[in-house]
């Protein structure tokens, strides 16, 4: 959820910016007329001309305060005009028609504004006025062009930062539509967990009524407490491991009551990665999984194993049964299953994994790989 600021923070960042946007502007400006100055003073030193640093940074420094004047100029010409395929031949020609006034509004401006300074420092020579007026042949057309140069890569580099700052925002916009849709789907999947859940709990129930109606009491109580558990973790997408393992413990002690001696549970949990967080209900489909189809239909004693380690930068996440195994290492997931894989896959990519096949020895185990870096 985003959170707005007060009036008055939001007047404080405004104002903020502004004054980063002018520092950046007038910095970069006279970084490039100390970057002219001594290319020209190089020049002229190397051809053994007479090269003063002083004399050619006054009209350097005097060109670019003109245009550190003009440029929030070209900052609206650039927003108003930006090019773009649906009007890029009006646009061009309109900012080409202003870049030709603003150019010779420059070499006026910086011209005045070099004379204006050697007067206010009494570097300014005894001129007649015909000497002043010859010394207009800098205004000529090659010195508008040059500042028509100077004016066009402005204008490139603003349209550059421009086009930057829609591409951050069109992404910035596809990530956050990107988000809303995972929501979505992780709350269709959760929705779809609810009922997948309860179905099989009573099932179980049902299976003990007539034959262990005291049983069926116990067991009815378990669950009671294990919907409680389960409603109360889908209050968060992510929560602790251990969260997870408490609503683990809970319905293997209803399969306790239902199997009695015939079920053999071996649990082996590092205790480092108990702290880690990982999509709700994740593991419990496994569990579940490994009774539906290992367990419950193999008229032998059954093993069921859980173990989780830290192997390397990994949390490995293993579910194992004793039961019949899978007649094919292709069958189609469940709506458990199904959901195990999509909630991996919408909170980590491809980066995590879920593997499930035929134990060599007997039955069938079911692996989750997850980078810790993503936890």
């Amino acid at each position: 959820m985003t959170t707005l600021g007060t009036p008055s923070e939001t007047l404080i960042s405004g104002k903020l910016l502004k004054r980063k946007v002018i520092l950046t502007i007038v910095v970069v400006w006279n970084i490039i007329a100390v970057l002219n100055t001594s290319k020209i003073y190089i020049y002229k030193y190397l051809n053994d001309t007479n090269a003063s640093w002083t004399k050619i940074a006054q009209y350097q420094f005097a060109s670019v305060w003109v245009w550190i004047a003009i440029t929030p100029v070209l900052i609206y010409l650039t927003r108003k005009y930006y090019i773009k395929r649906a009007r890029l031949v009006s646009n061009t020609l309109v900012l080409i028609i202003h870049g030709i006034v603003i150019s010779a509004i420059h070499a006026f401006g910086s011209y005045g504004l070099e004379y204006f300074v050697k007067d206010l420092f009494g570097l300014l020579p005894e001129e007649s006025v015909f000497e002043v007026v010859l010394s207009l042949n800098r205004l000529t057309i090659p010195q508008i062009f040059d500042s028509f140069v100077y004016y066009t890569l402005a204008l490139t580099v603003l349209h550059g930062v421009t086009y930057y700052k829609e591409l951050v925002l069109e992404k910035a916009k596809a990530l956050e539509l990107e988000n809303s849709m995972n929501e979505l789907k992780l709350k269709n999947l959760q929705s779809q967990l609810h009922p997948h859940f309860l179905f099989n709990a009573l099932n179980t129930i049902s299976s003990l009524i007539e034959r262990f109606p005291n049983k069926a009491i116990v067991v009815t109580n378990d669950l009671g407490v294990l919907l409680r558990s389960h409603l109360q973790s889908d209050q968060s997408q992510l929560h602790e491991l251990r969260s997870e393992l408490n609503l683990i413990y809970k319905y293997l002690d209803i399969q306790k009551v239902r199997f009695e001696d015939k079920l053999e549970v071996e649990i082996d949990v590092e205790e480092s990665t108990l702290k880690y967080p990982i999509p709700s209900l994740v593991l419990l489909p496994m569990v579940e999984n490994a009774f539906k189809h290992g367990l419950e239909p193999d008229s032998r004693n059954g093993k069921l194993g859980l173990k989780i380690k830290e192997v390397d930068s990994r949390i490995i996440i293993t579910v194992s049964d004793s039961g019949l195994g899978m007649k094919s290492e292709y069958v189609k997931f469940g709506v458990g299953l199904t959901n195990v894989t999509e909630r991996l896959k919408l909170f980590y990519g491809n980066e995590a994994s879920f593997k499930i096949h035929n134990n060599p020895e007997r039955g069938v185990i079911a692996q989750i790989d997850i980078p810790k870096k993503l936890l």
